[in-house]
C-alpha cells in the first residue's frame, strides 16, 4: 500500500447509508468505506478487498476475495473450534474503557458466516447476541464476507491488522495474505462519526430438505413381506453376508489345497509365479517412467548430525510427490535408504516419523518419507483430521471406473521414489529398505516390495495376515490354524484388493512372495499368544527355508491388546528398537546410539512452495484419471462396439449375471388392500440368497393377462410404496401389474454392519471374489423379470423396467462439499442413489423382450464421478473398469429403438443435470409415460 509508507493513519470513514450484514456488499453503507487491497500472491493472483467503515456504534468490516476453486469451510456458529479453512481475520488494539486497558481482538470468519473473537474475555460490551455480527456468502469466482463489532466503550482504535487464510488444496499449499504487510501493523483514527443507523441482520439461510408427498392409500400395505420374527429366524439381515463368507471360505479352502502340494522350491515358485501373475494381469501395465524433475525446496541442517531436504517429484506427468529426505550430515561411503510409508493416520511430518527419519539419519542412513496420496500435501479433497481416510475411499472408486486402482498408483509413487535414490550417488542402491507403517502403509509397502525386485527387504506392518487386529476386535479366528485367512472387505481399497482372493495373492503371499530377500514380520501389537501360534508364520518358516535362508525371516511385535496401549501412529520407538538390530544383521544398517526427539513444526517440512506449484501446476488426482478414462472410452467408442459386444464385455466386468433358470418360489401372503391386491413371494436366486418380492395388481383383475412394470430402487419396496405410491396407483388403475423386488442388499434384504456403512464392505468383498455386486444385483433382477414373463396372468412381451433413487439432490449451486463418512458440516449435503437406474438400464441392455425402460435419478455418466474430487456415490455402484468399454449413453443407445426415459438424471456429485437433448424431455409424468409403453400395440422410440 502506497499510503502505509507515508501516511501515519488510515482514517476510518462513517458509514453513508444503511448496512445490513448478510454477506453481499451491495448496501450504499459501503460506498464511502475505507478501501484496502490485499497484495497479489504469485502463484494465485489477487488478494482481495478489504473495507472499514463506522455505522453507529460499530465497527463494520468487509471482505471480497476471490477463490477459482471450492472455499473450504466446516466451522459453523459463533466461537467454533477452527478446522482447517479459508478465513480472513481482522486484528483490532483498543483501549476499553471500563476495563482501562487494551485489547487485542481478533475476529475471524469463514466462508459459512461462522465466526470468532478472541481477546474479548471478560469485555461486557462484546458479550451477549447482537454485539457482534457476521454473514458470509459464495458467489462465482469469490466469497464474501460482511462484520460488525460493537465498538461503543472502546477509545480510539490504535492498530488493525488484517490476514486472509487460503486452506491448503490439491493443487496449492496452504497461502497467507497479509496487509498491511507480514507483522505489521497500520495506526488508525475514526473520521467524524454521524449518527448512522446500526447494522441489521439478515444472514444466508441454509437449504432445508423438502419431503415427498405421497398417497394414504398404499400406507396400509406392509413395507416388509416378513413379520420382525420371521426377519430374525431366516437372518435376513446378514443373508448377503453369510452367502459371501462361504465362497470366500470356499477360496481359503482351494487355496490351503494348492498350499499343501507346496514342498520343494521349485513348486513353491510354481505357485508363487502364478499369483504375481494374477498379481500383475490386476494391477495392469504401470505409466512410463516420464522425468522425476526432483526439485528441493529447501535444505535444512541444524547442526544436529542430520540434513533435511524438502522435496517434490513428478511420479507421473502432473502428479506431484512432496518427500522429506533424511540423511546423515556427513558420510563416506554409499549409504542404506529407507523408504517409510506412512499410515493412513497421519502424514510425514507426524512426530514418530520426524523421530524415525533423524534418527536413522544421525545413525548414518537416508530416510525418505514421502506423503501417500491423498495424506498431507498431497490431500485430495480437504485439509481436515483422518481426510486421508475418506479421501482414500473416494479416490478408490474413481480409480476403479477408469480401470486404474488406488493400489496400483500408490505402487508406483514408491517405486519412483526407489528411482529417486538410486539416481543419488550416495545411496547404496543393494541396501533400500521399504518399511510400511503400522495402518494402511503395510498394504503398499508388500506390495511394492513384490513387484519390485530392487527392494531389498520389506517391513509391512499389519499386514502379514489379513486385519491381524481382528484377533482382538472380531473374536475367534474364522478358518482352522492351516487356512491362510484371504481378508474381507474394507472401505480402503488398498487392504481388500480386487481379486485378490479369487485369483489367490492373499496378504500373507504378497509378504512372502519377495524371499528369500530379507522379510520382517511385523505386528503393531502383540500376539494373542506368540508369533509361533500364527497361522501364516509356519508358511513363511517353509518358504524360507526352501532357498537355505531361514535367517533372512524374522518377526517384531509390540505390545498389549487391541485397542490398547501399544498402538502406534505410525512407528513408536517400542518397535523401531526391536526393527534396528534386525536391519543391522541384514544389510548393515547402523544402529542408532540413542533416540532423537526434537520434531520440528509442520511449516518447516512443507515441500509444496507457491515457486513449485508454478512451475509444476500439479493436478488433482481425479483430474488425471479423468483424462485416461476418456482416452479409453474414446478407443472404446472407435470400435463401434454393437449390442451383442457390449454384453460381452460388459458381463466381463460384471461377474456372474445370468439368471437363474427355475428359481424356487416361496409363496408368502396374498392380500387385499383396495383399490389392489398384493401377493407377496420369496425367491431363491441362488443358494443361500432369497429375495422378497411384491406383485400389486387391481383388485378385480381382467381374465386377459395384463402389461407389468418391473421396479427396483436401493430403498426397495418398502421407500416405492411410501414416496411412489401415486405413481403405483396410477399404473395399476390403468390396469398395469407393478412388481417390486429387493434385490440383494436393498430394501428388506439390507444390512449394515458395525465396521463399515451400508453395502460398502459387501461390494468390495465381491470384488475380492472377482464379481461385482452390482452383477449380483443385476442377475436377482433378470431372475426376477424372467419369473414376472412366465407368469400366466402376466403378458411376457409388456414388461417394463423401472429404476428410480429416492435421494434428495444436491443444488445446482451447491457449493460446500465434503467427504462421505466424515463429521457433517452444517451444510446439507446427500448421497446419490443410481444403483435403481443403473440396474434396469443393464436390464434392457440384456433383456430383448423388455418393453421399456425407465430410469429417474440415475448417473449422467460414470465420467462425470471423476470430474471433481469429490464423490457423492456410494461403494455398491462401482464396476471396475466400467469407462474402459462404455458409459450410461453407450449403454441407452445401445437399446435402440426400445422406448428408454431418462429423468433427472444426476452427476457425480449428485447435482441434477439438466437434459440437453430435446428428444428426452418429459412430455408426460413417468407413470404415464410407462403405462403408454406398456399398453400400446407398438413400443418404439427414445
Amino acid at each position: 500500500m502506497a499510503w502505509a509508507g507515508d501516511e501515519a493513519q488510515l482514517t476510518i470513514p462513517s458509514a453513508s447509508g444503511a448496512v445490513i450484514i448478510d454477506g453481499k456488499l451491495d448496501d450504499p453503507g459501503w460506498q464511502t468505506a475505507a478501501v484496502i487491497d490485499l497484495p497479489s500472491f504469485e502463484s494465485f493472483g489477487a488478494g482481495g478487498e478489504l473495507r472499514l467503515a463506522v455505522c453507529g456504534s460499530y465497527l463494520c468490516m468487509s471482505a471480497r476475495l476471490p477463490e477459482p476453486d471450492r472455499v473450504v469451510a466446516h466451522a459453523s456458529g459463533r466461537n467454533p473450534n477452527w478446522w482447517s479453512e479459508d478465513l480472513v481475520r481482522w486484528n483490532i488494539r483498543v483501549y476499553d474503557r471500563g476495563l482501562r486497558r487494551n485489547l487485542n481482538l481478533s475476529l475471524s470468519v469463514n466462508g459459512w458466516g461462522a465466526f470468532r473473537l478472541d481477546g474479548a474475555a471478560g469485555v461486557q460490551s462484546l458479550d451477549g447476541d447482537g454485539r457482534v455480527l457476521a454473514a458470509s456468502r459464495v458467489g462465482p469466482g469469490e466469497w464474501t464476507v460482511e462484520a460488525a463489532v460493537l465498538i461503543e466503550g472502546f477509545e480510539q482504535i490504535g492498530f488493525v491488522d488484517v490476514q486472509r487464510v487460503r486452506a491448503q488444496r490439491p493443487e496449492a499449499s496452504e497461502l497467507r495474505w497479509y496487509w498491511p504487510a507480514p507483522n505489521e501493523r497500520a495506526t488508525v483514527r475514526f473520521a467524524q462519526r454521524t449518527n448512522a443507523a446500526t447494522p441489521a441482520f439478515a444472514p444466508p439461510q441454509l437449504p432445508t430438505a423438502v419431503s415427498s408427498p405421497h398417497s394414504s392409500e398404499l400406507a396400509q400395505v406392509p413395507g416388509n413381506a416378513w413379520t420382525d420374527q420371521q426377519r430374525e429366524k431366516l437372518g435376513l439381515s446378514h443373508m448377503l453376508s453369510d452367502s459371501l463368507h462361504r465362497r470366500m471360505a470356499a477360496i481359503a479352502e482351494q487355496e490351503k489345497q494348492a498350499w499343501t502340494g507346496v514342498s520343494s522350491r521349485e513348486t513353491w515358485e510354481r505357485f508363487r509365479d502364478q499369483r504375481l501373475a494374477r498379481l500383475r494381469d490386476w494391477i495392469g501395465p504401470m505409466p512410463a517412467r516420464t522425468p522425476l524433475r526432483t526439485l528441493v525446496t529447501r535444505r535444512l541442517n541444524l547442526g544436529k548430525g542430520f540434513v533435511i531436504e524438502n522435496l517434490v517429484y513428478e511420479s507421473r506427468p502432473g502428479l506431484l510427490v512432496t518427500a522429506n529426505l533424511y540423511r546423515p550430515e556427513t558420510f563416506s561411503a554409499p549409504i542404506p535408504a529407507i523408504i517409510v510409508v506412512h499410515s493412513h493416520h497421519a502424514p510425514k511430518t507426524q512426530s514418530e516419523l520426524q523421530d524415525l527419519g533423524m534418527t536413522w539419519a544421525r545413525a548414518g542412513a537416508a530416510v525418505l518419507i514421502p506423503d501417500q496420496l491423498c495424506a498431507g500435501e498431497r490431500i485430495q479433497s480437504q485439509p481436515w483430521p483422518r481426510e486421508s481416510y475418506y479421501a482414500r475411499y473416494a479416490l478408490g472408486s474413481q480409480l476403479l471406473l477408469a480401470g486404474e486402482s488406488l493400489m496400483k498408483w500408490m505402487v508406483w509413487d514408491l517405486m519412483r521414489g526407489v528411482d529417486l535414490l538410486m539416481d543419488r550417488p550416495e545411496i547404496d542402491p543393494h541396501r533400500i529398505v521399504m518399511l510400511g507403517a503400522v495402518a494402511g502403509g503395510g498394504d503398499p509397502a508388500a506390495v511394492t516390495a513384490a513387484l519390485d525386485p530392487r527392494i531389498a527387504a520389506a517391513v509391512p506392518f499389519n499386514f502379514g495376515e489379513a486385519s491381524p487386529e481382528d484377533h482382538y476386535t472380531e473374536g475367534p479366528r474364522p478358518y482352522d490354524f492351516a487356512t491362510a485367512s484371504p481378508g474381507w472387505g474394507e472401505w480402503e481399497t488398498t487392504r481388500s484388493l480386487p481379486r485378490s482372493a479369487a485369483d489367490q495373492f492373499f496378504p500373507w503371499f504378497l509378504c512372502v512372495s519377495t524371499a528369500p530377500r530379507p522379510f520382517l514380520y511385523s505386528f503393531e501389537i502383540g500376539w494373542p499368544v506368540d508369533v509361533e501360534h500364527e497361522p501364516v508364520w509356519a508358511r513363511y518358516k517353509k518358504v524360507f527355508e526352501f532357498y537355505g535362508a531361514r535367517d533372512h525371516l524374522d518377526e517384531v511385535h509390540g505390545f498389549g491388546p487391541f485397542p490398547g496401549p501399544g498402538e502406534s501412529t505410525n512407528v513408536g520407538v517400542f518397535l523401531r528398537k526391536r526393527i534396528y538390530q534386525v536391519l543391522h544383521r541384514w544389510l548393515n544398517v547402523s544402529v542408532p546410539a540413542n533416540e532423537y526427539h526434537d520434531p520440528l513444526p509442520d511449516a518447516a517440512l512443507t515441500c509444496l512452495t507457491p515457486a513449485a506449484v508454478a512451475a509444476f501446476q500439479p493436478k488433482p488426482a481425479a483430474s488425471i484419471a479423468l483424462e485416461l478414462a476418456k482416452e479409453r472410452l474414446a478407443a472404446s467408442r472407435s470400435r463401434e462396439l454393437n449390442r451383442s459386444a457390449l454384453r460381452v464385455a460388459f458381463q466381463a466386468r460384471l461377474g456372474d449375471i445370468d439368471p437363474r433358470p427355475n428359481p424356487s418360489i416361496t409363496r408368502l401372503w396374498e392380500k387385499v388392500f383396495p383399490p389392489l391386491t398384493v401377493e407377496a413371494m420369496a425367491i431363491e436366486t441362488e443358494p443361500g440368497i432369497n429375495i422378497p418380492v411384491y406383485v400389486l395388481k387391481p383388485e378385480h383383475p381382467s381374465s386377459s393377462p395384463t402389461p407389468a412394470v418391473l421396479a427396483v430402487s436401493q430403498g426397495g419396496k418398502a421407500q416405492f410404496l411410501a414416496q411412489r405410491a401415486d405413481e403405483i396407483l396410477s399404473l395399476v388403475r390403468n390396469g398395469v401389474a407393478v412388481c417390486l423386488p429387493d434385490v440383494r442388499g436393498t430394501g428388506e434384504v439390507a444390512a449394515t454392519t458395525s465396521r463399515t456403512p451400508g453395502a460398502m464392505e459387501f461390494a468390495i468383498t465381491e470384488l475380492m471374489l472377482g464379481k461385482t455386486l452390482p452383477g449380483a444385483q443385476l442377475r436377482d433382477l433378470r431372475t426376477v423379470f424372467h419369473y414376472l414373463k412366465s407368469r400366466p396372468d402376466i403378458r411376457p412381451d409388456r414388461v417394463a423396467l423401472w429404476g428410480d433413487s429416492f435421494a434428495p439432490p444436491n443444488s445446482a449451486d451447491f457449493t460446500f462439499d465434503q467427504s462421505e463418512m466424515q463429521e457433517p458440516g452444517p451444510f446439507p449435503q446427500h448421497q446419490a442413489e443410481p444403483l435403481g437406474p443403473l440396474l434396469v438400464l443393464l436390464a434392457g441392455l440384456y433383456e430383448d423382450s423388455a418393453t421399456a425402460v425407465a430410469a429417474r435419478g440415475g448417473l449422467v455418466s460414470f465420467l462425470s464421478v471423476l470430474e471433481d474430487r469429490f464423490a457423492h456415490i456410494p461403494e455398491d455402484v462401482v464396476v471396475p473398469g466400467i469407462l474402459e468399454v462404455a458409459d450410461v449413453a453407450d449403454i441407452v443407445d445401445a437399446q435402440t429403438p426400445r422406448p428408454v426415459r431418462l429423468e433427472r438424471s444426476v452427476d457425480g456429485r449428485n447435482r441434477v443435470v439438466r437434459e440437453s437433448n430435446p428428444r428426452l424431455s418429459a412430455k408426460s409424468d413417468l407413470a404415464t409415460w410407462l403405462a403408454t409403453q406398456c399398453l400400446r400395440p407398438d413400443s418404439k422410440g427414445l
